[in-house]
């Protein structure tokens, strides 16, 4: 409460200066005793600076304009005076009079020597930090004279009558009581304070007055039903002050709904806990609701009524219990399968209803050497050259009967490694070119030595930036990615040809592609030497598209070869038995690989007891992790010291390679261990193998062979094949 302090006045008269707290924008001197002001320029008043501490200012507020002679134009004329309170949004301006004697916002008056204008506000308790008068007059070059500016305003400060502070109070619906905490502001001696409850009296009762506590208590009985609201009235004294305060009780709303919907079910919790039909909550509650269809139907929608009518949602979310009591049902259409093939075999299933968009998988299995393209709507039988029609997935819609989509792979990706470490062969210097067997990729050198004679062994590309080295794919490829590392960070790739980006790491450099090539330039720098130790090309040719993912193995009537895939593959059910293999100093231990499944790029030995050259498509798979110890190792078309290769001639097993050539890139060849020796034979440390070789020879009943093949003339102690059986000479 606010308790007025006084009336004030305040005339400025205008002499040749502006007064102090006052403002003006007028360019024209004062003179004779008249402010001077031309149209569009304005005074205002600093009332703000007029308030005393603890003060406000209230009541009326005028600003009177006294007129004097009107200067230049002579006579009687309209001028617009426009009053303006700065810094405040509260405070409107009074409307004139009929005979304009007071002015309104922006009104014309007409302003004599003896005709003042006086402009009234109404009364506003909010501070007003300032007065703005401004005149609109005639004429650009005219100009207004007048005397004086009157300010008259009322001021006002808080009252010290005693009042009562306090607040609503909200109770659970199980709540049996509750209290009001209170304060009296500019409280009176010997003053007391009453309490009574003027609306909820049926549930509200027991009002009592604790002053000690500056509390009142009271008693309620559970809310059972809906929300109900109650006034507590204080009285402070006779009636010095009074408060009403509001008691709002929460109430309980029933949940209505059945589980077993027509196509489904429809579940209800409150938590973790299942909300029975029936069961009563308070308002905010939040529940989870969860429609769950048949394995014959599709969800449609779910409804909830607060009594009205039916409210619609298409997905299951979280309702929050308002003062309503609620009602929910789930709708279900009939739904049709349909199925998501994946290499093969059906991966997923799901429903969807007649005319109902088809959500395909967000993703779908990845396979080593092979890229997914879409799916189609029906299988493709082995490969095919030309890419299918695919299903546009953002516009397949579901009909009355079951759909099975397939998913389109195309076989693309293949890996070219030239490993520096592997390189024994001459020349060493001058440009040279080494091809990967597998994939026809080419690596050529236009000046520089193929290693040095240190560690690591390199390829090497003399400093200068026209010298290179040429990553080249035959016609149909395109290159995807160069992965290359080099012995130290300064024997790095400087640039390559446009088309392409190079970006370092260390060590390791990384060529990318920006446009379609088949053919690259690496250059070395003016200061510095290329030197890889390793280069590893990435490339792609579409060989086919198909729907079920299989690589072909051929196994010759020798009944034993070695095999490497691109792709991970699983040999169960083939009828081949795929081995890793190990040196281990006499002989080669073939060690069988159980699950039948063969990561990609690993060198294995096959094994078909049926093998007659036919070629076995054989499943891929998505990628499995290593078999463990292998010697086999995959060529990069140069020599290395120690390999042997699969060979019958005529028992089948590992022979040292001694071709006029290096072994092609892309064969495989064991790994033998240098510290052994040289051998000219390792045959294979297993039953089938071993029993096999002696059969292989012209065998004289009841000599003995030991498990490598060869006859033993005088066999010491150990295990022996005799009539093509093991046994063990004791």
């Amino acid at each position: 409460m606010w308790a007025t302090t006084g009336e004030h006045t305040q005339t400025y008269t205008f002499n040749t200066t502006t007064p102090t707290g006052w403002t003006s924008t007028a360019t024209t001197a004062a003179a004779s005793g008249y402010a001077k002001i031309k149209s569009g320029e304005y005074v205002y008043a600093a009332i703000g600076t007029l308030v005393s501490d603890g003060e406000v200012l209230s009541s009326a507020l005028d600003v009177n304009v006294s007129a004097g002679t009107f200067g230049t134009w002579g006579g009687s004329k309209n001028v617009t005076v426009t009053v303006e309170l700065l810094d405040s949004k509260d405070v409107v301006l009074s409307s004139a009079n009929a005979s304009k004697s007071s002015l309104g916002n922006s009104e014309t008056a007409y302003i004599g020597s003896d005709y003042p204008i006086s402009v009234s506000l109404p009364a506003n308790p909010s501070a007003i930090a300032k007065v703005k008068v401004s005149f609109s007059i005639p004429g650009a070059s005219d100009v207004l004279r007048f005397k004086y500016l009157k300010v008259h305003y009322s001021t006002a400060t808080a009252s010290t009558d005693p009042s009562i502070s306090a607040s609503n109070v909200n109770l659970l619906p199980s709540a049996t009581s509750g209290e009001i905490s209170y304060t009296i502001v500019n409280p009176v001696a010997e003053t007391h304070l009453t309490a009574s409850a003027t609306s909820g009296g049926d549930w509200i009762s027991n009002v009592t007055v604790n002053e000690g506590t500056n509390k009142v208590t009271f008693t309620t009985t559970a809310n059972t039903s809906a929300k109900r609201v109650g006034i507590i009235h204080l009285v402070y004294g006779s009636d010095l002050a009074t408060k009403d305060v509001t008691i709002t009780q929460a109430g309980l709303y029933t949940v209505t709904y059945t589980t077993a919907q027509t196509g489904g079910t429809l579940v209800v919790k409150n938590g973790e806990d299942v909300v029975t039909t029936g069961d009563k909550l308070p308002a905010g509650t939040v529940l989870t609701i969860t429609a769950t269809p048949d394995e014959t139907h599709a969800f449609r929608n779910w409804q909830y009524n607060k009594g009205a009518g039916w409210q619609t949602k298409t997905a299951n979310f979280d309702y929050t219990i308002d003062d309503n009591n609620v009602e929910f049902r789930a709708n279900f259409d009939d739904a049709y399968p349909v199925n998501f093939s994946i290499n093969g075999q059906i991966a997923s299933t799901a429903r969807f209803a007649d005319g109902k968009k088809i959500t395909f998988p967000a993703s779908v299995t990845s396979f080593d050497g092979y890229d997914f393209v879409g799916w189609a709507s029906s299988a493709i039988d082995g490969s095919v050259a030309d890419k299918p029609t695919l299903v546009d997935t953002n516009n397949e819609t579901m009909g009355t009967a079951e759909k099975t989509y397939y998913a389109v792979y195309v076989k693309n990706k293949y890996v070219a490694a030239f490993n520096a470490a592997d390189i024994t062969a001459t020349p060493l210097t001058g440009t040279r070119t080494w091809t990967h067997a597998g994939s026809d990729i080419s690596l050529y050198i236009s000046a520089g030595q193929h290693y040095t004679g240190g560690t690591p062994r390199t390829f090497t590309v003399k400093k200068g930036t026209t010298n290179y080295f040429q990553i080249s794919a035959p016609t149909g490829y395109k290159l995807n990615k160069l992965t290359v590392t080099i012995s130290e960070s300064k024997y790095k790739i400087n640039s390559v040809e446009s088309g392409a980006s190079v970006s370092t790491s260390s060590t390791t450099q990384t060529v990318s592609f920006t446009s379609d090539m088949n053919s690259v330039k690496c250059y070395a720098t003016s200061d510095n030497q290329i030197r890889a130790t390793n280069i590893v090309v990435e490339a792609i040719k579409p060989e086919g598209y198909c729907t079920t993912l299989t690589q072909s193995a051929v196994i010759t009537a020798a009944k034993y070869a070695t095999f490497y895939s691109i792709s991970a593959l699983d040999f169960t059910g083939t009828g081949i038995t795929a081995y890793t293999a190990t040196d281990n100093e006499t002989s080669v231990t073939l060690n069988e690989i159980t699950s039948g499944k063969v990561p990609a790029y690993t060198p294995v030995v096959l094994y078909n007891a049926d093998a007659d050259g036919t070629a076995i498509n054989v499943p891929v798979i998505a990628s499995v992790t290593s078999v463990g110890d292998n010697d086999l190792r995959i060529s990069s078309g140069k020599d290395v010291n120690n390999m042997y290769v699969l060979a019958k001639k005529p028992t089948i097993g590992f022979y040292p390679w001694n071709g006029t050539t290096d072994l092609s890139a892309g064969k495989v060849y064991l790994q033998a261990k240098a510290s052994y020796g040289a051998r000219a034979f390792l045959g294979f440390n297993d039953d089938v193998t071993a029993i096999e070789a002696v059969k292989a020879q012209n065998v004289v009943k009841g000599e003995y062979f030991n498990l490598a093949g060869q006859r033993v003339a005088q066999p010491n102690k150990g295990l022996y094949i005799v009539n093509g059986k093991k046994v063990v000479n004791k």
